[in-house]
């Protein structure tokens, strides 16, 4: 939405992160919608730690993230879209030793589809 922390927060410091969360975390992600501003930060009780590119944290526990610097926000209706160049990418070190089919199910990435249903991805095939 407009006009919210996060919003700001990106449009002060010029650079936002995201982070891929897996199942495990849906419930929490969820739940801290309901929190704003720092006591989002303070509720939510992830684990944040410095990002190697920007000045924005990363959720330590999420197992892959994408650092980025902040191009443009376009105004959609009530809300609003950002846009941002990857400047860097981490993933943890044991999805990259698994074989590329199986990489994708371990990460176990959590999809928010509508009103609190959320899908990840159970099945790989190669085409």
């Amino acid at each position: 939405s407009k006009d919210n922390t996060t919003e700001k927060n990106i449009l002060e410091n010029g650079c936002f992160v995201v982070n891929i969360v897996d199942s495990s975390f849906v419930e929490k992600v969820y739940k801290c919608i309901s929190f704003h501003g720092k006591e989002r930060i303070e509720k939510s009780c992830f684990n944040l730690v410095d990002a190697s590119k920007i000045c924005a944290p990363l959720v330590a526990d999420c197992k892959a993230h994408l650092e980025c610097k902040f191009i443009e926000a376009k105004e959609i209706g009530s809300g609003f879209v950002i846009f941002g160049e990857i400047v860097a990418a981490s993933i943890w070190d044991e999805i990259l030793k698994k074989e590329p089919c199986d990489r994708y199910v371990f990460m176990d990435q959590a999809v928010y589809l509508e009103d609190s249903f959320y899908s990840n991805i159970s099945k790989v095939e190669k085409i």
